[in-house]
């Protein structure tokens, strides 16, 4: 009787179902029947337990899709940028990218120290952005999109930003961090993103797994060109996509590779390859190089972090393996002396730098650095050249500010490389 109950409450459950039926009067018929009975219910509850796998499925990858990345593949619109406290120290990375290099465009920055005043003042482009104390102050602009325009140490997102996050999905905002704390995997944030009509796009979560390196980067026929530097933002990202504006005016089939949030945001794909476990690493990057080398002749890599560096060597060595470029570009922030946010870590001479990051690559597959992109933003245009300069001396290479002066001559280097 257990046994039957528990297939006759099957199948109320799946309405509408037809058994045979039961005759008291004739007990051999009865067992046929209900045998009969249990197999349709059988057949028939398999494929419905089966169809509902597929219905719980598809609303799994759908949300996952809908809240984690689908805002990579459309336009962010007018963008606002969070920046709390870093504009005056101009320590908003991601946020000075977007500005100078995406697509789609910056309306406001969230910053109530600096409120009332133009972005410009403090970063050297971004002409007319108008910088706000809070979201709201924002709204007759119409904002589509909430970008965190920094990323502190251990990428957590400080407490007082999570309010106005939930602002900005209740007012049907999309969202973009570039943290390592992820907001998809907050449910209270997913709820507000769902009920809103928000999305949620956490830049730094990997979309997929990536294989241990093989070497197979040298075997694609591309030359390949890695930006390296003396530090944590250094002008990477910045001598990457300069680059890459030079050498396609000049008629280069040339393609860029980003790796770090604010690359990514950018050009709306990338690998965060700061979020791939160590022994992927040169992996994640050696499988985009070969995803992206049909079709062109030059590669830039952006690079991460630095090989000096006491925290972030481990990206910049694995992406030096596993790019395994022909040639590097060196960068370096002028107006420091050291590691940034770190005590204690002096820059070694600009040489010794250039030599070890040399060294370093030597063993997998030799690379040699063939020019200098620094930033001399704060310095008047006559101090920016008499430190080109005296690199130029310190170095032997050519060097210049690709923001300020344009990257010809670090295109101008490249070609001249592949002539010697």
């Amino acid at each position: 009787m257990g046994i039957k109950n528990q297939h006759l409450f099957s199948a109320g459950f799946l309405n509408g179902l037809h058994i045979t039926r039961v005759e008291t009067n004739c007990g051999s018929n009865l067992i046929q029947n209900y045998r009969e009975g249990v197999k349709k219910i059988h057949k028939i509850g398999h494929s419905a337990i089966f169809f509902l796998l597929l219905i719980w499925l598809f609303l799994f990858i759908f949300f996952k899709i809908n809240f984690t990345s689908i805002m990579d593949k459309r336009s962010l619109g007018n963008i606002v940028i969070l920046a709390e406290g870093a504009v005056r120290k101009r320590d908003f990375k991601t946020g000075i990218g977007v500005i100078r290099y995406g697509a789609d465009q910056v309306v406001a920055i969230i910053d109530k120290e600096t409120a009332g005043r133009d972005a410009s003042e403090f970063i050297g482009c971004g002409k007319g952005i108008k910088i706000f104390p809070d979201l709201k102050s924002t709204f007759p602009l119409k904002p589509h999109t909430l970008l965190l325009g920094t990323s502190p140490i251990g990428g957590g997102i400080p407490s007082d930003w999570l309010k106005i996050i939930e602002k900005a999905l209740k007012a049907g905002m999309g969202v973009i961090s570039g943290m390592h704390e992820f907001l998809s995997e907050n449910p209270g944030l997913v709820k507000l993103a769902r009920e809103y009509g928000g999305g949620i796009w956490d830049v730094r979560k990997p979309v997929k797994d990536y294989p241990v390196a093989r070497g197979a980067a040298r075997d694609t026929g591309v030359i390949r060109i890695l930006t390296v530097g003396s530090d944590c933002s250094s002008g990477k990202m910045t001598a990457t996509f300069e680059m890459e504006k030079e050498m396609t005016k000049r008629g280069y089939r040339v393609k860029s590779i980003a790796t770090g949030q604010s690359g990514i945001i950018i050009k709306g794909r990338g690998i965060p390859i700061d979020r791939i476990p160590g022994d992927f690493m040169a992996g994640a990057i050696e499988e985009a190089i070969l995803e992206e080398a049909p079709g062109c002749d030059y590669l830039l890599i952006e690079g991460q972090g630095s090989i000096n560096h006491p925290g972030y060597s481990g990206v910049a060595l694995a992406l030096l393996h596993g790019a395994m470029p022909q040639y590097l570009v060196f960068c370096h922030v002028v107006t420091r002396e050291g590691i940034r946010k770190y005590q204690g870590f002096p820059y070694p001479p600009l040489k010794e730098l250039i030599q070890l990051n040399e060294g370093m690559a030597t063993p997998v597959y030799p690379a040699r650095t063939i020019a200098v992109a620094l930033n001399t933003l704060g310095l008047s245009d006559a101090d920016s050249q008499g430190v080109i300069r005296r690199i130029e001396e310190e170095t032997g290479l050519p060097t210049t500010d690709p923001v300020r002066w344009g990257a010809g001559k670090l295109v101008d280097a490249l070609g001249k490389a592949q002539v010697v």
